[in-house]
Formats: structure tokens, sequence, C-alpha cells
């Protein structure tokens, strides 16, 4: 089962190769989902990858228990997710949306869209048809704001686009 764990922002792509070295053992994995887009850097557009969601890391293992012990002496400031009390899984539907948007390298790619006057319509990618998770659209910077539901809230996620034309 998938599970969350929260780190201090700017860590998480540390900790998770601590957590790969230092705690996991085999069957389990760690990963933090990225996120490609494309950024104007001295008038040429180039693709960076950004961490999708900030303060987390996401673990596969069935054995949470055993995790925290193994965690907490490599990563103290680090605590798994809960709800209420009790650290719980992703739900099934989360975990099948993320494993849909970033397959199996964890890495969200940018969606490709076209533009009818003030509409954005997704043309490619496991989003293609599914213009109500949009949010925001900023066609000129190449990103988007999709919305998901994870954690049992609605989050924005930035992802980057590619405007394929206009309409």
């Amino acid at each position: 089962m998938w599970y969350v764990i929260y780190v201090k922002n700017g860590h998480e792509e540390e900790s998770a190769e601590i957590l790969k070295r230092l705690v996991l053992r085999d069957g389990e994995e760690a990963f933090v989902m990225m996120a490609v887009r494309m950024l104007r850097i001295k008038k040429e557009w180039q693709e960076i990858k950004r961490v999708a969601f900030p303060n987390y890391v996401f673990v596969i293992t069935e054995d949470t228990d055993d995790l925290r012990i193994r965690m907490k002496k490599v990563l103290p400031g680090a605590g798994m997710l809960r709800v209420g009390d009790t650290v719980s899984p992703i739900s099934k539907d989360e975990e099948t949306m993320l494993t849909m948007l970033g397959g199996e390298e964890h890495c969200l790619r940018p969606m490709r869209c076209y533009q009818e006057g003030s509409t954005v319509r997704i043309a490619e990618g496991p989003m293609a048809g599914r213009e109500g998770i949009l949010k925001w659209v900023n066609a000129r910077q190449r990103i988007a704001g999709i919305s998901l539901q994870l954690f049992g809230q609605e989050t924005i996620v930035k992802i980057g686009i590619e405007v394929v034309k206009e309409v």
C-alpha cells in the first residue's frame, strides 16, 4: 500500500534517497512525485523537473509500524501522514490516479492541449478529455493547475502544458 511521509520542504528527494539507502527493505519503495515543466531560460524553453507535492515522500510498504521505527533513527523530523491517530494509506482511487498520471517513473509529464477561444482542451495524455480538472491555465508560461482529490482533500498541482494550436 502507498503511504505518505511528511518531510521538511525542499528535502523531499534527499529524504527519499536516505529512506532507500538506510531504511527500506526488499519489496519496499520510496519516491517523490515529480512534475516536468517548461521554463524559459535565456530566451530558450528548457524542460525542468520539480517536486509535484512539496513536503511529501511516497512509500510503498505493508508494515508501517516497523517502518516508523526504522525511519525515526535516520529522519527524526519526518512523520507518516495520519487520519486521526492512525497511519493510513492513500485510497486505492488516489493510488490509481497517481499511477495513471506519473507512470512507472512517478513523473507528471506535460499535457498537450489546444485552445478554442478562451477554452483549453486536453488533447493528449492521461487526462485527455477531462477538462474539469483544470483550475487555471497560463498558456504564456506553459503551466496549468489541475485539481486532484488527494489525502482526503482537494489538492492543486502545477503541471506543464504544451498548447499545440489555437482552433
